[in-house]
């Protein structure tokens, strides 16, 4: 915009003025959108608790120690 403005010797700094704004806001929109489908996708992984314990490991035998020959 500004380069066109620059070449035709035209004054319409309101206009990029307003399209910098309409950028603002839409890259705004764009971040909060990109949270709420990074909370979606949080969700929709979300594993129940009992589900994240790790079972019991079964307690070695006593084994005795046996002496060299």
């Amino acid at each position: 915009m500004l380069f066109l403005m620059g070449l035709t010797q035209f004054s319409a700094a309101w206009v990029a003025v307003a399209v910098f704004m309409l950028a603002l806001a839409l890259l705004s929109a764009c971040l909060v959108q990109f949270v709420r489908e990074i909370r979606l996708a949080t969700y929709a992984i979300y594993v129940p608790e009992e589900y994240l314990e790790l079972p019991l490991a079964p307690k070695p035998a006593d084994r005795k120690r046996r002496k060299p020959v």
